[in-house]
């Protein structure tokens, strides 16, 4: 409750809960005020020591703790504006004490020095505590009666608004202000200013307190409130304790001082004591938020620093000279760097000079004093770098003798004892070897004669069971054949005699019908007749009367039926003629609607190609007139520059002339009356303190007295009057509000702001899990450090995995050879017969006793073994004919899957096109149209050869049957496959046979069977895997191949050629088809097929191609054969594996275009979404390399892998060039299209990042030397959209410039990027919108050559194939073993 006195009554007025609590916080923290200031006051008695005059004096240290600048982004209130404004106070006084220390000791020194600016924060600081500032404002607004935060608010805007650059306001909100300080903008909200700043206490509570008996502490707490300030300092370092005058009546309302007054005043005397004394000062910087360990963020740093004023001191100090030594130092440190001549140990200035001046060349980098050397930033890190490499070299020559002498005596030692056990070991090792020499002549001569005994009797086994095993097979074959072909013969008379008895039963049965059915058919016609007939002439007079004329009438409704009749025959075959004639006209329509398409497709790339030169013709003209104008405009900038610079220059003289004059005027008058001042003041302030402390005192117990004096006049009334009052009225509540003091944040633990705050973890099992968890994170770190150092780099190890994998290959391969050959042998072992062979069936069924009996002779176990090797034998046969059907039953179903996937495949392609614009569709339709009849051709010329090996095979059985029919005898017929096989053309036709050198030179060919030709194409092509032939000649099969062609074409067999060359490409095709996904397989059938179009031509004989070869390679020349339509063939192919090559890719480097170019960000610290400087949120760091992200790296890895795997297999340059141009333009266009379709991707931030990619690409292509490939020209559009994001677009000029940059990009993308254009942070405007039409309207007088807004990803380049000639001679090459291929022969 409260008391009111009105017209001589006393009035007790009960609070609500809400006034009583308020009434109680402003209790309590009047109670807490009190307290502080009298434990200061206690420490400050304890501390100093009295002296005759009474005065408190002595020498004493001062720590002054405080919080740094304070910014909690929308919740600044009125305790954070007095600690930012207590923070500009001190860092003014902190800005001017080190200002004044640089310039004390550079006066000192005597050294020539320039004026140093720094930044005055003067005016932010008149904003608060001048007259009308913010806190006159607010103390005024306090005393009125109807105050409040709003009205205060408006009186800001109204006062400072647009008037004080450090004052502003809020956009979107009226009771918030903005003052800019030192560190940062900051802005406060008003609310609760006014109730903060006034701070009222009940008198009624004061008053009982300053009466308490009981408790004297209380009672002086509250009545020294306003308490003792800090002791300013007497002379010669002297303090002297000064109190404040001790009030002589109680403050009314309108007089009590507010909380900001209070603080503005404590300030003031804070000020003055640190400027009377010698302040050293400590800056605390958090390395981070989360205090946790090892962890830095320099961004969190910066700000601190930046907060601090540290930058601004570092700053200040730099423009001086930082660094400085004395001369005794100086030369102790560098006497390395001194020559002997040069020192004068009597005069170490003139030393000390003569060295600087010599190591230093730059006068300005050093300046010489009385006692010490000044020096700019940077130059003691060079005078150190110049003394530790004179230090080193010093040391390696010391190291260098020693180690050599020490080296020396070691080699002696060491060369000693290896000649000792060189003697010794020689001795052992030739008495071993000779042991072993006699024992491996002897061992292998038993081996010798041992194994030829074997090899012999093996040999005659094997031979006398291969004779009457072919004798018996070979009778029994011919057998079943006669009696096969007289079957045939006798079946054929029998079908002859049947069929044609068959054929005269049925014509006889037929003929017998005819006649029958005609004859009833007669017989009908005729009773019909007949009738009729008897009909009429019964009634014909009576029909007469009745129907006269009806007879003409039916006659020609009969004729007319008839001739409708004819008609509708006659139309229905015109409509059939009419029917054929339409699917004709559609057949033609088609062929003249490609005949036109062709046509006007030349006649308009005629028409673009005058197009073209005639703005070719306009580009050079306006190149020319835009040159002039450029030179016209570049003299005039020149001049305009010129003359800015001199007006510059002459204002910057004056205004140097003006601030000197100022100084120099203000140094006299602050020197004139600096020690009058301080002479007064001292004086003035001891006769004030003890008058202060004695008026204090009194009052004190002035008021303590007549509190008494009314609490015991009122206690007197209520006791006559019997009434009682509640004066413990006051309701707890548990919600209750403590004041902080000046120099405690009311930031709790979990804030992010607030310099120098401090939290305590509660619980100390939350601080024992913490340790634990740290220690465990410790272990894992150390742990994964040891394996980095342990372990090798990641480039190291995926070379050992490759090394391992092709050895792995190797090794496969050796393993498979081994596996065939030990078949081979296992299958040669088994033909032996033997004993053992028997298995236990047969010794069960067969007793060796029985047996014995039986064969008396040996015949009937022959005869046996004899028919049981013929049974393995056709179970092998049957068995290889198994896998043979199961082998062509897997490839007719991967042909199956392939025909599915190219019908899918069209299906896309039908649907990309009905996208495309005519012109495209009808380049694509061409495209695909010459791709599928090239395919269609090699088929049609797969089946032709294959018929044709059909008719061949027909021959060759006609053939033996003739010569078997002709052959007598038994053993005569039987053939052996020597001599059944086909003669060879050349005797069939009578042709030359082929002659063999004497001198046995290698020409350059290489020999084979005919029926080798199968497995020369399986071993050479389908098996041959790329990472065998890597470690051989690049194109190594195309040069075989081509020298098994020019021996067919040197005996002049066209068939063999044929053959060989129809094989080659269907065994690629088929390779393909089976790896069509293998990237190392398609690029080196495609170096291979180009090898061999280059082989062709190269040895075609014709003249432009031989002059590129030298005269040996002339002589390797065909000499028979034309095969320009094969070179053709092998073109088309070509092409098909290079386009098959670019979509594999495709298909690799698509989902790494998006990620790698546009999302990943490359450049550390350029991010788009950083938030503004000062706002104390955490900040997250993100990852840029994600689980499962792809980046740029990525990108230029996979291309490095493309272009090592071309250029090991020998690819054509010019083809690589062509590849990566294909390959950059689909980056370009899926970076580009995802830009033009993702709005967040438009802003300044990644267009930089984007533009940094680009020319990572860039460098990539000049480290592989593809620079002159075009493939940074297809990036263009890319290269400029980025720009686009980076320029500027304000202005006219700027609209300019960007349509005469963005030439590659057209109207549509360039207006979608603009209208896409989003700022992520406050440094970044978004694009007008009539900047945006201002863009239309010049870019209307462009003529775009592309008219859809995405660029077209399915567009191809046109690929050539230039002829690369080998100047590697044929007779050179040597076939590798690996290749399997031992059934060629060298001719």
């Amino acid at each position: 409750s409260r008391t009111t006195i009105a017209r001589r009554e006393r009035i007790i007025i009960s609070h609500r809960q809400a006034e009583a609590v308020a009434t109680r916080d402003a209790l309590a923290k009047s109670l807490y005020s009190g307290l502080f200031d009298w434990i200061v006051l206690q420490l400050n008695h304890a501390l100093l020591h009295k002296e005759a005059k009474g005065h408190h004096q002595g020498n004493w240290i001062g720590v002054l703790d405080i919080f740094g600048f304070e910014d909690f982004g929308q919740q600044n209130s009125f305790e954070q504006f007095c600690i930012n404004y207590a923070n500009e106070k001190l860092q003014q006084q902190f800005t001017q004490h080190v200002f004044k220390l640089e310039q004390e000791e550079y006066v000192r020194e005597e050294i020539t020095w320039s004026f140093i600016d720094f930044y005055d924060n003067q005016p932010c600081i008149d904003l608060i505590e001048a007259k009308l500032g913010l806190l006159d404002l607010l103390d005024e607004e306090c005393k009125l009666p109807k105050g409040s935060d709003l009205n205060w608010c408006q009186k800001l805007y109204d006062k400072h608004l647009k008037k004080a650059k450090h004052f502003d306001k809020p956009r979107m909100s009226n009771k918030a202000f903005i003052i800019y300080h030192f560190a940062d903008k900051v802005e406060y909200q008003a609310e609760g200013f006014l109730e903060k700043n006034r701070d009222l206490v009940n008198e009624e509570h004061i008053n009982i307190l300053r009466a308490s008996e009981k408790f004297q502490l209380v009672a002086d707490l509250v009545s020294t409130k306003g308490g003792l300030p800090a002791p300013p300092p007497a002379k010669k370092g002297k303090i002297t304790m000064k109190h404040l005058p001790p009030k002589h009546k109680q403050p009314s309302k309108d007089h009590r001082k507010t909380v900001g007054h209070q603080f503005k005043e404590s300030l003031c005397l804070l000020m003055e004591t640190l400027n009377s004394t010698t302040p050293h000062y400590v800056r605390c910087i958090k390395p981070n938020d989360e205090k946790m360990a090892f962890t830095f963020e320099p961004k969190r740093a910066m700000q601190q620093l930046r907060a601090c004023g540290v930058l601004e001191t570092i700053r200040i100090s730099s423009a001086g000279y930082p660094s400085r030594w004395t001369y005794p130092e100086f030369f102790q440190r560098y006497r390395v760097l001194m020559v002997s001549t040069e020192i004068n140990r009597k005069d170490m200035k003139n030393t000390c000079a003569t060295v600087v001046s010599r190591l230093i060349k730059d006068p300005d980098k050093f300046q010489f004093g009385k006692t010490k050397i000044f020096f700019r930033a940077g130059q003691v890190a060079y005078m150190e770098k110049l003394r530790s490499d004179k230090l080193r070299a010093c040391s390696i020559m010391i190291q260098k003798h020693i180690r050599g002498w020490l080296m020396k005596k070691r080699y002696q030692k060491l060369k000693q004892l290896a000649l000792w056990l060189q003697q010794r070991t020689r001795g052992i090792l030739a008495r071993r070897y000779l042991k072993w020499m006699r024992e491996t002549k002897a061992a292998t001569t038993i081996q010798k004669r041992f194994r030829g005994y074997l090899a012999r009797s093996r040999y005659l086994k094997m031979r006398w069971t291969i004779l009457h095993i072919q004798a018996w097979a070979r009778g029994k074959f011919a057998r079943i054949r006669f009696l096969q072909l007289r079957y045939e013969v006798k079946a054929r008379l029998i079908q002859r005699a049947w069929r044609g008895y068959v054929a005269r039963k049925r014509y006889w049965h037929e003929m017998q019908s005819i006649i029958l059915i005609q004859s009833c058919w007669r017989r009908w016609l005729a009773k019909k007749e007949l009738k009729k007939l008897k009909i009429q002439a019964k009634s014909v007079d009576h029909y007469k009367k009745l129907n006269i004329g009806m007879e003409n009438k039916i006659i020609d409704l009969q004729r007319k039926l008839n001739d409708q009749n004819k008609e509708s025959t006659e139309l229905r075959k015109k409509v059939e003629v009419i029917q054929d004639l339409q699917s004709q006209v559609t057949v033609l329509k088609k062929t003249e609607e490609v005949a036109k398409v062709s046509s006007n497709k030349v006649v308009e790339l005629e028409d673009e190609i005058t197009k073209l030169k005639a703005e070719l013709d306009l580009t050079k003209k306006e190149k020319q007139m835009l040159e002039e104008e450029g030179e016209i405009f570049k003299e005039e900038q020149e001049m305009l520059n010129s003359a800015l610079k001199a007006e510059i220059d002459r204002l910057a003289t004056e205004n140097k002339d003006l601030l000197e004059k100022v100084t120099l005027q203000e140094e006299e008058m602050q020197a004139a009356h600096a020690a009058e001042k301080e002479l007064e003041m001292q004086e003035l302030e001891g006769e004030l303190a003890q008058e202060r402390s004695q008026h204090q005192q009194l009052i004190k117990d002035y008021a303590r007295m007549e509190q008494r004096y009314e609490n015991l006049r009122d206690e007197m009334t209520l006791l006559q009057q019997g009434k009682a009052g509640d004066i413990d009225s006051a309701v707890p509540s548990p919600r209750t509000h403590r004041r902080a003091g000046s120099d405690v944040s009311s930031v709790d633990m979990n804030s992010e702001s607030g310099y120098g705050t401090t939290g305590k973890v509660d619980g100390e099992e939350q601080m024992s899990d913490l340790v634990e968890e740290n220690k465990k994170l410790k272990n894992d770190i150390s742990n994964l450090r040891q394996a980095v150092a342990d372990s090798n780099t990641e480039e190291e190890l995926v070379k050992q995995l490759d090394v391992l994998t092709e050895e792995l290959m190797v090794r496969r391969e050796e393993v498979l050879t081994l596996k065939t050959s030990m078949v081979d042998q296992n299958i040669e072992n088994n033909d032996q017969w033997d004993k053992e062979t028997m298995t236990d069936l047969d010794l069960y069924l067969y007793p060796p006793e029985y047996l014995e009996s039986l064969n008396e002779d040996g015949e009937l176990m022959q005869a046996y073994l004899t028919q049981k090797e013929t049974n393995r034998l056709l179970e092998a046969q049957m068995q290889a004919s198994k896998k043979n059907a199961e082998f062509q039953e897997q490839e007719l179903r991967n042909e199956i899957a392939a025909l599915k996937e190219e019908n899918i495949r069209q299906q896309k392609l039908l649907g990309q096109n009905l996208q495309l614009t005519p012109e495209a569709r009808i380049e694509a339709n061409l495209q695909h149209e010459i791709t599928r009849l090239t395919a269609d051709n090699l088929d049609l010329r797969e089946e032709v050869e294959n018929h044709e090996k059909q008719c061949r095979r027909l021959k060759k059985q006609i053939k033996i049957l003739m010569k078997r029919s002709n052959v007598q005898g038994g053993d005569q017929s039987a053939l052996t496959p020597d001599a059944g096989s086909e003669p060879s053309p050349k005797e069939d036709e009578g042709g030359p046979h082929v002659k063999t050198k004497d001198d046995r030179v290698f020409m350059g060919m290489l020999e084979y069977r005919k029926e080798d030709e199968q497995k020369l194409i399986k071993n050479l092509i389908i098996d041959l895997k790329p990472k065998v032939a890597v470690n051989m000649l690049p194109g190594l099969p195309a040069y075989i191949l081509f020298m098994c062609i020019r021996h067919a074409d040197y005996i002049g067999d066209d068939n063999k050629v044929k053959s060989l060359l129809t094989g080659t490409i269907n065994g690629i095709k088929r390779v393909l088809k089976k790896r069509n996904e293998d990237f190392e397989t398609v690029s080196f059938w495609l170096a291979n097929t180009c090898r061999l179009l280059h082989n062709l031509k190269q040895y075609s004989g014709e003249e432009s191609f031989a002059n590129q070869n030298t005269k040996h390679q002339n002589e390797h020349s065909l000499r028979n054969f034309d095969l320009t339509e094969y070179r053709q063939v092998l073109s088309d192919l070509a092409v098909h594996i290079y386009q098959m090559m670019i979509k594999i890719m495709e298909s690799k480097l698509q989902p790494m275009i998006v990620p790698g170019m546009l999302e990943h960000e490359a450049i550390p610290g350029v991010s788009g979404g950083a938030r503004p400087s000062g706002m104390r949120q955490r900040t997250q760091s993100l990852s840029d390399e994600m689980g499962g992200r792809y980046t740029l790296n990525s990108i230029l890895k996979q291309l490095s892998v493309f272009h090592s795997i071309m250029t090991t297999h020998g690819m054509d340059p010019e083809l690589v060039k062509q590849t990566f141009r294909q390959t950059f333009y689909i980056i370009g266009a899926g970076t580009l299209n995802n830009l033009l379709l993702r709005k967040e991707m438009c802003h300044w931030s990644k267009g930089m990042q984007i533009r940094y990619n680009v020319s990572q690409l860039e460098e990539w292509c000049r480290d592989h030397h593809l620079s002159d490939s075009g493939a940074i020209q297809s990036l263009e559009p890319v290269i400029q959209a980025a720009q686009l994001l980076q320029v500027n677009k304000k202005t006219e000029e700027d609209a300019k410039a960007i349509c005469d940059t963005c030439k590659k990009l057209s109207s549509q993308q360039i207006i979608k990027i603009l209208n896409l254009y989003t700022p992520v942070n406050e440094f970044e405007e978004r694009v007008s919108i009539s900047f945006i039409r201002m863009i239309q309207a010049r870019l209307k007088e462009r003529k775009d050559t592309q008219s859809t807004l995405l660029l077209d990803t399915k567009f191809s380049y046109p690929v050539t194939f230039p002829f690369n000639p080998s100047s590697l001679l044929l007779d050179s090459i040597q076939l590798p073993e690996a290749l399997n291929v031992i059934f060629l022969r060298k001719v």
